[in-house]
């Protein structure tokens, strides 16, 4: 069994002199990881600065939601924002949750845009019609890239952390996993609204395309970040005795004018 040492680099014992330059080393090493930034802390720091960035809606005119809208997508129930959470879920991927907060920042505003990247021109948005939510760039701390919205079914590798549902994620794609829909809530009036433009603050469902699956969220799965605890996001349909989507389904898409 080797002895502990029991002395430190101002002893002249041994090899002194590799211990006096290593500790110098690890010290320049720690004050360019300062000098630079790159010290956890201070990167923890500048990312929750970056993520808590005000960031203003697009205001509306006409009252409508349109493609390169910035928008904020509210939950009917919680109060929340849907937010984009810094922690990384994997190496090319982010969490979504529900924030408890209401102020539009970097994290808890999307843009309205076309699937697959598609030209568009400002157009109304309207019911039925399939569209991406893209995060803000300084959200993901990656500009070159567009983190978008998106679901899968539910599998081994795959599924939400409390509830077991669809997990909601955000990544670098415009595929099938990040097309949604708005559906109205009321569904006495939904088929009636098919095609018609969607008005911000209208109470709606956000239907993922590609698993007819509803955006949900619930006080009863809190996940914890770096901003604490906040509702978990998922993909799960949600009915009533009556067949009727729960309140947890049901969502505002809020611009400026709002």
């Amino acid at each position: 069994m080797s002895n502990p040492r029991t002395y430190n680099s101002s002893v002249r014992v041994g090899n002194w002199n590799e211990d006096v330059c290593l500790e110098e080393q690890n010290l320049k090493d720690f004050l360019d990881r300062q000098g630079d930034g790159g010290s956890s802390i201070n990167q923890t720091m500048q990312r929750m600065a970056s993520n808590t960035k005000p960031i203003a809606l697009t205001p509306s005119a006409d009252g409508l939601l349109h493609f390169g809208d910035v928008v904020a997508v509210a939950q009917e129930k919680l109060g929340g924002l849907l937010a984009a959470v810094p922690d990384a879920r994997d190496s090319d991927t982010f969490s979504v949750s529900t924030s408890r907060m209401t102020d539009t920042v970097a994290r808890t505003v999307f843009t309205i845009e076309k699937p697959k990247g598609a030209a568009h021109s400002c157009e109304p948005l309207v019911y039925g019609e399939k569209f991406c939510l893209v995060a803000s760039a300084a959200a993901v701390g990656d500009a070159d890239e567009q983190f978008c919205v998106c679901s899968e079914r539910v599998s081994f590798s795959s599924f939400a952390a409390q509830s077991r549902y669809q997990e909601v994620y955000l990544a670098a794609t415009r595929g099938a996993k990040s097309w949604w829909t708005a559906v109205l809530a009321d569904p006495e009036y939904r088929i009636e609204a098919e095609g018609d433009p969607v008005r911000a603050g209208d109470v709606l469902l956000l239907r993922h395309c590609n698993t007819n699956q509803n955006l949900a969220s619930s006080e009863k799965f809190v996940a914890r970040n770096s901003f604490g605890g906040e509702y978990e996001a998922s993909c799960k349909t949600l009915l009533s005795s009556h067949k009727r989507e729960l309140p947890e389904n049901h969502w505002r898409i809020l611009n400026g004018s709002s």
